[in-house]
C-alpha cells in the first residue's frame, strides 16, 4: 500500500498508523511490522491463529523484536523475506506454505507479503497469512477417494473381465464336450454332421471330390459278449486313435453310434477314396490286440463301405446311405473289406447303375432375368431338374401340372409380387420348399418375426450366386426334418402335404391340456412358482415340437401363442399370489402386436409371469428384439434365458434380455460331481449371475445326488423330477434335505 504522509515528521507514524487500521479491519491474520522488522500491530484472527495468545504476543511486541518468532515458517525464513520486501519494494505470495505457531499447531496458509510504502520509501511490511487448511484437507481427502473409487472400478472391472473370461472358456470347453463322444473323444454323429454339411456345401459351390466312409467293427458283440464291456471300450478308443491318427488332419472322424465309424475325406478324388479305405483297413488289423484285451489272439478287423461325391451321390444324406449301402455288402461279403457304392449300383438286381441314383429334385424358378436364371442353370443343373416360368400364369399352370420339391421365386414379377404368387400356388404345391429372392432384408426380417407367409428359405438376390446351392440342400433337409416330425403316416410312405387345418381345428377348439411342474426354492424347499407345458392332443400331433413347427411354417404362431398364454393363465387364481409362473415364448411372439400391447387377459398377472424364451433359439434382429423385450418389461413381464448352454451365444443372449432368471439346461445338470468340469462352469454361472443380479434355476434334476452337489455349489434355485412330475395342478414339491 502507499501513504501519502501529512507532514515529514510524522510521515513514517502516520504512515504505520493507517496501515494498522488496514490491518486490523483484514479478515484473514495479519501482521504489520515496521522496515526494521519491529512489531506494529497484529489482528483478532492472527491472535486466534497464534492459539490465543494473546500476553504473549503483547510481550513479543513489546520486545520489539523477532516478530516472526510467534507464528511462520520459521523465524529465520520469514525474516530474510520481510527484509527481501522492504529492499525491494514488491510483493511476494507463497501458495500452500505450512506453518505453526508456538503451541505447536500447524497450518497451511496462503502467505503474502506485502510493502507499505510512503513517499518511495519502504516503511513497514504487511504479512497475511490465509489459512487453507481445511480446503486443502477436503480436496486431499477427495483425491484419496477418487484414487480408492479408481482403484475400486478398476478391481472390478478385473473381476468382471477374468469372470467373464473363466466363463466363456468353461462354456466353450462344455461346448467341445457336448460335440466329442466322451469314450473316444472323436466328434460326436451331430458335431460331424455339422461339420460335413459345410465341407459337402464348399465341394459343391467350388466342384470339388469329397468321400465318405461308413467303417463297423467285426464281431464287435462277440468280442463284448465274451471280454466284456469294458474290454469292447477299450478295443473302440484304439480303434478310434488308430483312424485318428491314420488319416491325414483334413479328415474327419466321428463316432456314428455303437460300433460305428464315420470318415470324411475332403478334396479326395474317387480313386484314391479306396486307396484310403484299404489303409484304415490295414491300421485296424495292426492293432496290437492282445496287449488291449488279454486272451484274444485274433486281430480286430473292420469292413468299410465307401461312396464319393459327386460319382455315388450329389447330396450328404444320400452320400451316407450309399456308404452305409456298400458297408452293408462288405459285412455281407465276408467283412475285414472295403466295398464301393458304384459297386453295389452295378450288382443291384442286374439294373443300369445310372437306374440307383435316386431322382433329382424337381425345381421350378419363376419370375427371374436371364442373367440369373443362366447363374441358376449353371449351379444347379447337376443336382436338379429345373423349370423355368416367365410369368404368373406360365407358373401357375406348371404348378397344376408338375409334381416339385422347390418352388424359387422372384420377388418382383411382372404381372404379380413374388408373396402373392406363393400363396396362389400354395394350395397347389402345399408340400414343396418355396424360396423367395428379394433385395430387402426388411421382407426376411417381417417373416422371422411371425408373419403368415408360406415362406422356408429367403436368398438376397447379391447372394444368389454364393448360396443358392446351400439354402437349397439346408431347405430341403429342415423340410425332410419338418415332416418327419409333423406327418402321422409311416416313414416309408410318400412325405404328406403340410395341411392347416389341423391347427386351425385345435385353435378353434381349444384342445391343448397344460401340465404345471414346480420350481423349488432349495433354501426353503418350497415352490418359487410352476412352469406351465403345453400338451396338444396326440392324434393331432405327436408331440409339442411338431406342434410349434408346424405352426411356424404355417404362418399360425401368433394365433397358436396367443391361445397357449390364455390358456396357461386360467388356474393362477386358484395359486398363492406369491407364486410365478413360467411360460415359454417364440421368439417370433414379442413382435405380435396384441402381445405387445400387453394383451387383456395377461394384464392382472403381469407381474407374477416370467417368460422363458429358449437360448437355442436363433434371434436375427437383436436390436429391434431388445426393444420389443423393453416394451414387454414395462408391463411388468419378467423374463427368463431357458437352456443356457445348449444353444447359440449364451452370453449374448444375457446382454440381450437383460433377465431376470437364467435355466441351466439339463445336460449340464446330468450326472454332475463335485469335482466335474459341469461343476467348475455352473459355479462361474453362479458368480456371473450373481454379479449381475440375475436368479439361477437349474433344470433337469432327477436325482438326490445332482440336487446335493447343486446345493454344495450355491444354486438356490431347481427343477426337475427329483422335487415333482409335471402335472395338471399345482402339486407341492417333495423337500430336499443334504
Amino acid at each position: 500500500m502507499t501513504i501519502v504522509p501529512n507532514s515529514e515528521s510524522q510521515r513514517v507514524s502516520d504512515g504505520l498508523r493507517q496501515a494498522e487500521v488496514l490491518v486490523q479491519s483484514y479478515p484473514d491474520a495479519a501482521l504489520l511490522v515496521d522496515a526494521n522488522l519491529h512489531w506494529v500491530a497484529f489482528n483478532q484472527p492472527y491472535l486466534l491463529m497464534t492459539g490465543g495468545r494473546r500476553r504473549a504476543s503483547l510481550a513479543e511486541m513489546e520486545d520489539g523484536a523477532r516478530p516472526f518468532k510467534v507464528l511462520g515458517r520459521s523465524e529465520e525464513v520469514d525474516s530474510k523475506q520481510a527484509q527481501l520486501v522492504v529492499s525491494e519494494g514488491r510483493f511476494y505470495r507463497f501458495d500452500e506454505v505450512e506453518i505453526s505457531n508456538g503451541a505447536g499447531d500447524r497450518f497451511n496458509v496462503i502467505m503474502v507479503f506485502a510493502p507499505v510504502i510512503s513517499e518511495g520509501r519502504v516503511i513497514g511490511v504487511i504479512v497475511t497469512y490465509r489459512d487453507v487448511t481445511a480446503e486443502s484437507q477436503i480436496q486431499n481427502r477427495y483425491k484419496e477417494l477418487l484414487a480408492l473409487e479408481k482403484a475400486r472400478a478398476e478391481d472390478l472391472e478385473r473381476q468382471v473381465r477374468e469372470r467373464t473370461q473363466e466363463l466363456s472358456a468353461a462354456l466353450e470347453e462344455v461346448t467341445r464336450l457336448s460335440r466329442r463322444d466322451p469314450l473316444t473323444g472323436l466328434f460326436n454323429r451331430r458335431a460331424f454332421m455339422e461339420y460335413a454339411d459345410k465341407a459337402i456345401a464348399l465341394a459343391q459351390r467350388h466342384d470339388r471330390p469329397l468321400g465318405v466312409m461308413m467303417c463297423d467293427l467285426d464281431h464287435f458283440k462277440q468280442l463284448n459278449d465274451t471280454y466284456g464291456h469294458q474290454a469292447g471300450d477299450k478295443v473302440l478308443i484304439a480303434v478310434a486313435k488308430a483312424l485318428n491318427d491314420g488319416l491325414r488332419e483334413s479328415d474327419i472322424v466321428g463316432r456314428y453310434g455303437g460300433e460305428e465309424f464315420i470318415v470324411l475325406l475332403g478334396e479326395t478324388p474317387p480313386e484314391l477314396v479306396r486307396d484310403i479305405a484299404d489303409r484304415c483297413c490295414g491300421l485296424i488289423r495292426s492293432i496290437p490286440i492282445s496287449e488291449i484285451v488279454e486272451d484274444k489272439k485274433t486281430p480286430q478287423t473292420i469292413s468299410v463301405g465307401v461312396a464319393a461325391y459327386p460319382n455315388d451321390a450329389s447330396t450328404l444324406t444320400r452320400l451316407i446311405e450309399a456308404a452305409d449301402e456298400a458297408l452293408y455288402v462288405a459285412k455281407e461279403t465276408g467283412r475285414n473289406r472295403v466295398a464301393l457304392a458304384r459297386d453295389v449300383k452295378k450288382t443291384d438286381m442286374g439294373a443300369d447303375a445310372a437306374a440307383t441314383e435316386p431322382a433329382r429334385p424337381r425345381i421350378l424358378v419363376v419370375g427371374t432375368n436371364e442373367e440369373q436364371a443362366q447363374l441358376l442353370r449353371d449351379s444347379l443343373k447337376s443336382t436338379y431338374e429345373i423349370i423355368f416360368a416367365a410369368s404368373r400364369k406360365d407358373g401357375i399352370e406348371s404348378c397344376r401340372n408338375t409334381d416339385l420339391d422347390i418352388l424359387l421365386v422372384d420377388e418382383d414379377l411382372a404381372d404379380t409380387s413374388g408373396i402373392d404368387f406363393l400363396w396362389e400356388a400354395f394350395p397347389i404345391q402345399p408340400d414343396c420348399l418355396r424360396i423367395l429372392i428379394t433385395d430387402s432384408r426388411d421382407s426376411f426380417a417381417a417373416i422371422r418375426s411371425g408373419m403368415s407367409v408360406p415362406i422356408d428359405v429367403f436368398i438376397l438376390r447379391e447372394d444368389l450366386a454364393e448360396y443358392v446351392n446351400s439354402a437349397l440342400e439346408n431347405g430341403l433337409a429342415r423340410r425332410e426334418f419338418a415332416h418327419q416330425h409333423i406327418t402321422t403316416k409311416p416313414a416309408s410312405t410318400h412325405r404328406m402335404a403340410l395341411s392347416a387345418s389341423p391347427i386351425d381345428l385345435l385353435i378353434h377348439n381349444r384342445r391343448l391340456e397344460f401340465v404345471y411342474q414346480a420350481i423349488v426354492d432349495l433354501p426353503s424347499n418350497k415352490a418359487l412358482g410352476y412352469e406351465a407345458l403345453c400338451r396338444p392332443p396326440s392324434d393331432l400331433f405327436p408331440s409339442p415340437v411338431a406342434l410349434f413347427d408346424s405352426a411356424v411354417h404355417l404362418g399360425r404362431i401368433w394365433r397358436l401363442s396367443r391361445l397357449v398364454r390364455e390358456m396357461a393363465v386360467e388356474p393362477l387364481g386358484s395359486l398363492d399370489s406369491n407364486k410365478l409362473l413360467f411360460l415359454n415364448l417364440n421368439p417370433a411372439d414379442v413382435s405380435d402386436p396384441e402381445f405387445l400391447n400387453g394383451e387383456s387377459f395377461l394384464r392382472p398377472w403381469a407381474n407374477r409371469l416370467v417368460f422363458e424364451i429358449t437360448e437355442r433359439a436363433s434371434i436375427h434382429d437383436l436390436d429391434r428384439f431388445r426393444e420389443h423385450i423393453e416394451a414387454l418389461k414395462a408391463w411388468g413381464y419378467r423374463f427368463a434365458v431357458d437352456d443356457l448352454g445348449a444353444g447359440y451365444a449364451s452370453l449374448n443372449s444375457i446382454t440381450v434380455l437383460d433377465p431376470d432368471f437364467v435355466k441351466i439346461d439339463m445336460m449340464m445338470i446330468r450326472g454332475i460331481t463335485k469335482a466335474s468340469p459341469k461343476a467348475k462352469l455352473i459355479r462361474r454361472i453362479l458368480e456371473f449371475a450373481a454379479d449381475a443380479d440375475i436368479a439361477v434355476i437349474a433344470e433337469g434334476v432327477e436325482t438326490a445326488q445332482e440336487a446335493e452337489v447343486l446345493v454344495g455349489l450355491g444354486c438356490k434355485l431347481a427343477q426337475g423330477f427329483y422335487f415333482a412330475s409335471p402335472e395338471k395342478r399345482f402339486v407341492v414339491p417333495k423337500g430336499f434335505s443334504s
